[in-house]
C-alpha cells in the first residue's frame, strides 16, 4: 500500500508539472494567428519570436504538440527544398558587389569597345623596370642590340604611367621625353605604338578625380609626333584614337600642347577648317567681304566690342598663326590610306547621327567632329540636313556656327552633292540677327570655295523666291552675294532671268514682280548695266537654238 500511495504522488505532481508547463505555451500561441491551410510562416519574424520565448519552452519535454509542428514544419521544408522556385540562388563569385561607380565604370568600357571594336590592346609583354634606371637599361639593351627588350622596357614604362594617370612619376615621364628628343625611333614599333594609343583611350576604370589631369595623354601625343614626324604615311590607329576623344571627353583633341599633333590627323579628312576669329566676327554682328578681309577687319576696335573683347579677339587670330617649325611638321599623311580612313569616319558617324535619341540631345561633342570631318561631301550633307535645327537649339548654337561655316568653307566640289548641299543651305530660315549675320558671312565664304557657286546660289535664291516655300532670307543673301560679286553676280542673275522667259510655264508677271523687289531691295549694290548685258547675251544652249523660244523671248522681254 505504501508503495501503490507513492506512484499515486508521483503521478499527481507530473500532472501538475505538465499542466505548468502548457499554460504558457498555449498563451504564446494565442498571441498570433495560426496561418491557414499549409502554409507556414518562414522569416525572421518567427525567429524573433522563438528567441523571445522563456528558456524553459526550448526543452525538449515542454509538449508533444509543439515538438510535432516542429517536425512537420522542418518535413515541410525539405520537401520544397527539391521546387526549382524556392531553391536558394548558388553564390556565382565570393568577389564583394559593384558599387555604382564601378557599375558606371563597366557601362563606360563596355561602350568604348562598341563605338571603336577595331582599337587593338597592346600585345607586348611589358618589362618593368624601376624609373631611375630606365634610360641605363634601354641604353644598355640599344648596345647590345636587344630591341625586343627595348620595346618591353618602353611598354612596361607606358604601363606604369596608365596606373598612375592621376599623378605619373616625374623621373618616368621625363626620361621618355629625353628619349624621344634623342632617340625617337625607339617607338616607331608596332608594339609601343599600341601601348601608347592605349593611353590617349579614355580608361573608365578609375575614379572620376583623375579625369581633369591630361598630362599622360599629352605625353603620349608628343611621343607619338616625336617617333613619326619624318613619316609621310601615318597609321589609322591614329585616325581611330582620334574619333574616340573626339565623340568623348575631348581631353587631347582640344589640348593646345597637341595642336600639331591633332592637325596632322586632320589632314586625313582634307577639311579647311574655320578660324576660332570667325565666331568673334559673327557674334559681333559683322558682315565682312570675305574671309581676309573679316580678320584684317577685326584689328580695329568695333564700337559693339569692349576693349576685353576686342583684345580676345585679336588674341584668338594671333593664336591661329602656325610658326615656321609648326608648318614644316604639317603634311598630308593618309595619302595612302584615304579609301579606308573615309569608309571608316563615315561609318562612325552615320552610326552615331542614326541613333535613336531626341534630336535636342546631339552632343555637342558630334558637331566638332562634323566640323573637322566636313572635307567628305558625304559628310557635308549629312550635316547640312540637320543644321537649321541644330541652329536654332541654344544648347548647340556656338558649335552648330562653326559647322555651318566649315560647311560652307570646304563645298568646293561642284558635284551632285554639293549642289544639295548649297539647296539645303538656301532653305535655312534664321531671326535671331547674330545668327543672320554668321549665316551671311558662311554665304561668302561660300561662294569663295568655287567659281561656280556663284552662279547655283543665284539660281537657287531666285527659284526659292518664286516656290511656296520662300525663305523669308532670300533678299538679304542676294544682297550678300551681290555685294561679293559686284561683275559677275548680275550676269548670272539675267541668265536666271533668261530661264525663266523660256520656260514653258508662264513666269512673266512673276519675274517683273520679283526684278521690282530686287531693284527695291538692292538698288544700292545691283550693277544695271552689267545685269542689261547679261540679258542682251546670246545663249549657246539647246533649248535657246529653238526659233519658237527665240520668238517667245523676245515678245516677253
Amino acid at each position: 500500500m505504501a508503495k501503490k500511495k507513492s506512484k499515486n504522488c508521483i503521478n499527481k505532481m507530473n500532472r501538475q508539472k505538465a499542466t505548468t508547463v502548457r499554460r504558457p505555451s498555449s498563451a504564446a500561441k494565442s498571441s498570433g494567428h495560426a496561418p491557414p491551410g499549409d502554409f507556414i510562416a518562414l522569416g525572421s519574424k518567427g525567429q524573433t519570436s522563438d528567441s523571445k520565448a522563456p528558456s524553459n519552452l526550448l526543452k525538449p519535454a515542454a509538449s508533444g504538440l509543439t515538438s510535432e509542428r516542429k517536425r512537420e514544419a522542418s518535413a515541410a521544408l525539405a520537401s520544397t527544398s527539391g521546387l526549382p522556385g524556392l531553391s536558394k540562388r548558388p553564390k556565382l563569385s565570393s568577389t564583394t558587389p559593384l558599387t555604382a561607380l564601378g557599375r558606371l565604370a563597366e557601362a563606360a568600357v563596355a561602350e568604348k569597345r562598341a563605338i571603336s571594336p577595331s582599337i587593338k590592346e597592346p600585345s607586348v609583354v611589358p618589362i618593368e623596370v624601376p624609373p631611375a634606371s630606365l634610360l641605363d637599361d634601354i641604353e644598355a639593351s640599344e648596345q647590345e642590340g636587344n630591341d625586343d627588350r627595348i620595346e618591353g622596357v618602353l611598354c612596361g614604362a607606358v604601363k606604369q604611367l596608365k596606373m598612375n594617370r592621376a599623378k605619373p612619376d616625374p623621373t618616368l615621364y621625363l626620361s621618355l621625353m629625353y628619349l624621344a628628343k634623342m632617340k625617337p625611333n625607339i617607338f616607331a614599333t608596332e608594339g609601343v605604338i599600341e601601348a601608347l594609343c592605349s593611353l590617349l583611350r579614355r580608361d573608365a576604370t578609375i575614379n572620376f578625380k583623375a579625369k581633369g589631369n591630361s598630362l599622360v595623354s599629352v605625353l603620349a601625343c608628343n611621343l607619338l609626333m616625336a617617333a613619326y614626324e619624318e613619316d609621310e604615311n601615318w597609321p589609322e590607329i591614329f585616325v581611330k584614337v582620334y574619333i574616340e576623344d573626339s565623340l568623348g571627353e575631348r581631353i587631347w583633341v582640344d589640348s593646345p600642347h597637341c595642336k600639331t599633333f591633332v592637325e596632322n590627323i586632320q589632314t586625313a579628312f582634307c577639311t579647311k577648317m574655320p578660324p576660332k576669329s570667325m565666331a568673334v566676327l559673327g557674334e559681333a554682328g559683322r558682315v565682312a567681304g570675305d574671309l581676309s578681309a573679316g580678320i584684317a577687319a577685326c584689328n580695329s576696335p568695333h564700337p559693339s566690342l569692349t576693349e576685353e573683347e576686342d583684345s580676345q579677339s585679336e588674341l584668338l587670330i594671333a593664336e591661329e598663326k602656325l610658326s615656321p617649325e609648326e608648318e614644316g611638321q604639317l603634311m598630308p599623311r593618309y595619302e595612302e590610306l584615304a579609301d579606308g580612313v573615309e569608309e571608316y569616319v563615315l561609318d562612325m558617324l552615320r552610326d552615331q547621327l542614326n541613333r535613336r535619341q531626341p534630336m535636342d540631345n546631339v552632343s555637342r561633342n558630334l558637331l566638332r567632329l562634323l566640323t573637322a570631318t566636313c572635307g567628305y561631301k558625304e559628310v557635308r550633307l549629312m550635316a547640312v540636313q540637320r543644321l537649321e535645327m541644330w541652329l536654332q537649339n541654344p544648347k548647340l548654337t556656338r558649335p552648330a556656327q562653326d559647322l555651318l561655316m566649315s560647311v560652307c568653307m570646304n563645298c568646293n566640289t561642284h558635284g551632285s552633292e554639293d549642289m544639295e548641299v548649297i539647296s539645303n543651305l538656301i532653305k535655312i530660315r534664321l531671326k535671331p540677327k547674330v545668327l543672320l549675320n554668321h549665316y551671311m558671312l558662311a554665304v561668302r565664304e561660300l561662294l569663295n570655295a568655287h567659281k561656280d557657286n556663284l552662279g547655283t546660289v543665284v539660281k537657287f535664291v531666285i527659284f526659292n523666291e518664286l516656290s511656296n516655300a520662300r525663305n523669308p532670307n532670300n533678299m538679304q543673301i542676294l544682297y550678300t552675294v551681290l555685294q561679293h560679286s559686284s561683275e559677275l553676280a548680275p550676269k548670272f542673275l539675267a541668265m536666271v532671268f533668261q530661264d525663266l522667259l523660256i520656260n514653258k510655264e508662264d513666269y512673266l508677271r512673276a519675274s517683273r514682280a520679283l526684278l521690282r523687289e530686287i531693284i527695291k531691295q538692292t538698288k544700292h549694290e545691283i550693277n544695271f548695266q552689267a545685269f542689261c548685258l547679261g540679258l542682251m547675251q546670246e545663249r549657246k544652249e539647246a533649248q535657246y537654238t529653238d526659233l519658237e523660244f527665240k520668238h517667245k523671248r523676245f515678245m516677253k522681254s
